[in-house]
Parts: C-alpha cells; sequence; structure tokens
C-alpha cells in the first residue's frame, strides 16, 4: 500500500490462475473461433456471458479479497466493481513508423496505445490481469509512475494523447511482462500509461476497473459488497457501455 501510495502503481504478489484458467477455458476459447477483427481496430473484445459472470466475481473476491480490503483502508471508504473487460490487441498491421510522429490520429490508435490518463474522475484505479505470459513482442501495458509522468509530460512536451514527442524515458518505464496471472493494479488517473503496439502474436488481458462507493448511499444494505454496482446494473459492469467509469 506505500509503493502505491508513493508510486500509484503496484504489482500484486497474488496471482489469480484459477480465474485465468476458468476465463480461458470458458470464454476466450469458446469465442476466438469466431474472432473477426475490424483492419483498424486490431482489437476484440470478448463477450461476457451470464452463467460466468457469478464465478469471475467469486475468483476475484476469493484472490484480491484482502488486497481489496487493504485499499479500502488507504481509501477511507468502501470499494466496488465499476467495470470488467476482457481484451485481445493484435498487431497494427501498415506503417510502425508512423506511431514515432508527434502528432497522431485518434483513428489510428486501436487499443489506447498513446499515452494517456482516464481523467474522468479521481475516485477510481484498475487492475491489469495477464490472460497469458506476455513479452514485450506481445505489446505489454507501458506504465510511468506519478513523479515519471510529470517528467514525462515536461521532457516531451505533452499536450494530449495525440500530441507529444515519442520518447521513452527507458530507467523509468514500467513495462508489463510476466507470466499468466500476474496482476498489477494502478491509479490511471495519475499514471500515464499506454497499451505497447503488438510486434507478433497477441495479448489477452483482463481489465478490472474499482471505484469509490458515493458517500450517499452509504446505508444502503449493499454498500459492503463489492459488487455494488454489478446488483445496480449488471449490464453496465460487464458490456462496457461507460456508464459508471465516467
Amino acid at each position: 500500500i506505500l509503493q502505491y501510495h508513493q508510486k500509484g502503481y503496484v504489482k500484486t504478489q497474488s496471482k489469480s490462475l484459477e480465474l485465468v484458467d476458468f476465463i480461458n477455458d470458458n470464454i476466450i476459447s469458446k469465442q476466438e473461433k469466431n474472432i473477426r477483427v475490424i483492419e483498424s481496430e486490431a482489437r476484440h473484445l470478448f463477450l461476457m456471458p451470464e452463467d460466468c459472470r457469478e464465478k469471475i466475481l467469486k475468483l476475484i473476491k476469493k484472490d484480491y479479497g484482502n488486497l481489496i480490503q487493504k485499499l479500502e483502508k488507504y481509501y477511507n471508504n468502501k470499494i466496488a466493481i465499476l467495470e470488467i473487460k476482457i481484451q485481445r490487441n493484435f498487431p497494427i498491421n501498415g506503417n510502425e513508423d508512423y506511431y514515432q510522429n508527434r502528432i497522431r490520429d485518434k483513428t489510428k490508435e486501436p487499443y489506447s496505445n498513446y499515452y494517456h490518463v482516464d481523467y474522468y474522475v479521481g475516485t477510481f484505479f484498475k487492475m491489469f490481469i495477464n490472460l497469458q505470459k506476455v513479452s514485450e513482442e506481445n505489446g505489454p501495458l507501458n506504465l510511468y509512475d506519478i513523479g515519471s509522468t510529470k517528467e514525462f509530460l515536461i521532457k516531451n512536451e505533452y499536450k494530449n494523447r495525440n500530441n507529444y514527442i515519442v520518447s521513452d524515458l527507458k530507467d523509468k518505464l514500467f513495462i508489463n511482462t510476466g507470466d499468466k496471472g500476474q496482476t498489477v493494479i494502478a491509479n490511471t488517473t495519475k499514471c500515464l500509461h499506454r497499451a505497447e503496439n503488438v510486434k507478433t502474436g497477441k495479448r489477452d488481458i483482463m481489465f478490472i476497473t474499482f471505484g469509490a462507493i458515493p458517500e450517499k448511499l452509504k446505508n444502503n444494505d449493499l454498500n459492503n459488497q463489492f459488487d455494488y454496482y454489478e446488483k445496480q446494473n449488471p449490464e453496465s459492469v460487464w458490456t462496457h457501455n461507460g456508464k459508471f467509469t465516467k
């Protein structure tokens, strides 16, 4: 928690291999044969079947419940899941040199591969779970801590995600390579981050967005459950419409 406070992110010691195997066996393997990727997008969002949702929530709570409780003490607030996504990123076909340009077109950003922060509100953070072994060739998460984010913004004359000098601070950059199940929690409202371009193969990743339960709802009977929002509007948690995150 101290590292999370100081840096804005932490690679956890928890690995949810049971969760990863369940997702691979019951969602990815059953859907991937039907993937039809639009070339301009180079990504695929997997559907979250209703008969898998309860199991996923139970496994998240089983493997990360203690960590979530520590974060609740840190934030002095109850925390609940806002959104769950399972995504596959593919290689970007075309001129890789384009992404070295200072000014880049938003329409050529298929999977958040320009540096950015999640600016909507400051009351949430994200968990990134590798669903496969990830190398630098697979387009891993690239992330700067809070201090290095400020340094990057100044050094690279950052205007917005489409306009900055493309030059990493190599000694400050965290690259989320590693085995399946490796988990990173990051305050993405403060830490500059992006998905690196996939060079070969693919990257399967699970995103879980957590947020504080509003104070005005503190007396609600569900306020002690991390699936609070899922019980209010499950489709907003599972179908990526951004209702709760934005």
